[in-house]
């Protein structure tokens, strides 16, 4: 009669564990493994998207020859909609500067068209005219074209699927924590995480990290030696990515002191060295499959080709 009844009640227990979708391990517990594996395979089902990427920096700028300097505080936003089919995206994105007691601020608008033939970025800054940048595609190995084709869109998304790859695959090591969170009035997993420096190298290469005019190549970053603090919160009843945050201060001065080198040497001040304080990267996604199709403006689908869409930093200077 014993071996019945405890037969009985592990049938039970295994199937209460089975129906709830828990882990025999864990009791109901999901880990950093399961949870990526499944945003991964959601996010190939996602259609559409609205992100949300904000940069928070802050640097000291430095004029050596009297040794001199003051403290900079350079962030952005940046809100875009993105769609599948077609590849779309548009969005604002804001650029402000804080200095000596005051602020400046750049406004711009953009739109973004991707297909299989390469992509093209619409910028206007400002009361500006409208510019563009065409990219031809490079063809993707079958195995890149599957960890990646997310939702065929601007990298900030795509990456993001590739860094919960680079989670679920236990190539790195992660913790998932005892508490959710709330992300968008949304229940969220939070995991925490510290990324190498050949990582973040590749999210500053395809644009996850917004530094236009960035040569990694003349900036001798040895990164093998760099590591990047990491959360990333996952929504608990979709199972979709929600948020990411990754702390660059670590490597920020050599990034942003080689994004503005060429421009600083123009300022007929001597030598300006910038070290950065601070310098956080928060990617927040929302708004699976609710956005609607768009299409590209005229006067920006009109817009002369340029190579550089970045406003310029005596721009962001003008106090």
């Amino acid at each position: 009669m014993k071996n019945k009844i405890r037969t009985i009640l592990a049938v039970l227990l295994i199937a209460m564990l089975a129906m709830t979708g828990c882990s025999l391990g864990r009791f109901g517990k999901p880990s950093v493994v399961s949870l990526t594996k499944d945003a991964m395979a959601n996010m190939k089902k996602v259609e559409s998207a609205a992100v949300n990427i904000k940069t928070d920096g802050d640097i000291s700028a430095v004029y050596e020859a009297l040794n001199i300097g003051m403290n900079i505080n350079l962030d952005s936003e940046t809100d875009m909609e993105l769609t599948k089919e077609p590849g779309l995206a548009r969005g604002d994105t804001t650029l402000t500067v804080g200095a000596v007691g005051q602020e400046q601020t750049i406004n711009g608008t953009f739109y973004r068209e991707s297909n299989d033939e390469g992509s093209t970025i619409y910028v206007k800054w400002q009361n500006g005219d409208w510019t563009k940048k065409t990219t031809q595609a490079e063809k993707e190995t079958e195995e890149e074209e599957n960890n990646t084709n997310a939702i065929t869109m601007p990298e900030s998304v795509t990456t993001v699927v590739g860094m919960l790859k680079y989670l679920s695959d236990g190539s790195v090591s992660a913790e998932l924590k005892e508490e959710t969170v709330q992300i968008n009035e949304k229940e969220a997993y939070q995991i925490t995480s510290t990324l190498g420096g050949a990582f973040l190298k590749d999210m500053i290469d395809n644009g996850t990290i917004p530094l236009s005019g960035v040569n990694l190549d003349q900036a001798e970053i040895d990164w093998s030696t760099v590591s990047v603090p990491a959360e990333i919160y996952i929504y608990k009843e979709s199972k979709l990515p929600a948020r990411i945050t990754l702390d660059c201060t670590s490597i920020g001065s050599q990034i942003v002191g080689n994004m503005l080198k060429e421009q600083l040497e123009s300022i007929p001040f001597g030598n300006i060295r910038l070290d950065v304080n601070r310098f956080v990267v928060d990617i927040t996604i929302d708004r699976y499959n609710e956005i609607e199709a768009f299409e590209i403006p005229a006067e920006a689908a009109g817009a002369a080709e340029s190579d550089n869409l970045a406003p310029g930093i005596m721009d962001l200077f003008q106090f």
